[in-house]
């Protein structure tokens, strides 16, 4: 549970980062807008990149602990995912 918590904070701050990035070049386009053209590009690749690592991620975490309960005849899986929803660690939800 706390390596899931682990992650899931990482990529809040993460996305948080870029987030204020983003707010902060608002703020400062019209000065630099030549500037940080190809930073922009970056950031937003960035966040495809986080979005799409978090989707596949929760895709196989989901997968992995159905099979789990099927070969192993228990709802161990149903049961920690149902544990992670209940403490809102946000793992196992795709963002999209």
């Amino acid at each position: 549970m706390r390596e899931a918590s682990d992650i899931a904070g990482c990529f809040s701050s993460r996305v948080r980062h870029l987030l204020h990035l983003h707010v902060a070049r608002e703020c400062k386009k019209n000065r630099l807008r030549q500037c940080f053209t190809n930073d922009q590009q970056n950031m937003v690749e960035e966040g495809r990149m986080l979005i799409e690592y978090v989707t596949m991620n929760a895709i196989a975490i989901r997968k992995i602990l159905k099979k789990y309960d099927k070969v192993h005849c228990s709802i161990n899986g149903k049961n920690f995912k149902s544990k992670m929803r209940s403490e809102h660690i946000e793992l196992l939800q795709s963002p999209c």
